[in-house]
């Protein structure tokens, strides 16, 4: 009689302990879900600081869930939105590499080669975050070449390619106005050898006139 009255409440004990964990487990996920769908309010509203501050709550209080990955995702889109280019690819980079299989490390690919490119300067100065931008370009059409975005990972390679075009054309003119006209013509034979130099084949020839005018004047002065 003892042994089964110990037993009844061995049982009563883990009913209870079963029902209360059910309870908790069903107030965590009603919480994620509010606290979800406030963030996303936010993001949407475009307040985006504070989104940030609740999908980094989400990300580390409620860990393993099913709005982890998202969360991040958005935390790189607000900064995105923001203009914080440098934030938004360490945010969109760590969700691609702890998240590899992850339906958003395609977007997020595609963003950090544009965060990239917004990150170039113009191109009279160094172009190693353009550079980048195009090698990410590259690699996303690599991988996803049917991505609905693949076409404009093509025309940003293009707006790339521009700037190192308009970089070296720029090279050439600064040798032109030095009058030294062999320098500036070993720039616009390179800028004729780059990748899509058809979009600057108006400025390359009418530098290049301008040159030969110069050197015929020069040889026509002394007489060579």
């Amino acid at each position: 009689m003892k042994k089964l009255l110990l037993m009844i409440i061995g049982l009563s004990l883990l009913m209870s302990g079963c029902t209360h964990k059910n309870k908790t487990d069903v107030t965590k996920r009603s919480s994620l879900i509010d606290l979800y769908r406030n963030a996303m309010e936010d993001y949407n509203n475009h307040r985006y600081n504070q989104a940030i501050n609740k999908f980094k709550i989400i990300i580390f209080q409620y860990p393993g869930s099913n709005k982890m990955e998202e969360a991040q995702f958005y935390i790189g889109e607000s900064y995105f939105n923001m203009k914080k280019y440098t934030d938004a690819i360490n945010e969109y980079s760590f969700l691609v590499n702890s998240f590899v299989g992850s339906k958003y490390v395609k977007d997020a690919k595609f963003k950090i080669a544009v965060c990239y490119y917004y990150l170039s300067p113009p191109p009279t100065l160094d172009q190693t975050d353009t550079h980048r931008a195009e090698d990410m370009f590259n690699e996303y059409l690599e991988l996803y070449p049917d991505s609905p975005e693949a076409d404009s990972a093509r025309a940003m390679i293009k707006k790339c390619r521009l700037k190192y075009l308009k970089k070296t054309l720029n090279t050439a003119r600064f040798y032109y106005k030095l009058g030294k006209y062999e320098s500036a013509i070993i720039y616009i034979e390179k800028a004729r050898n780059m990748k899509d130099h058809d979009l600057v084949i108006d400025e390359i020839n009418a530098l290049l006139k301008k040159i030969n005018r110069k050197l015929k004047k020069h040889k026509s002065k002394f007489g060579e």
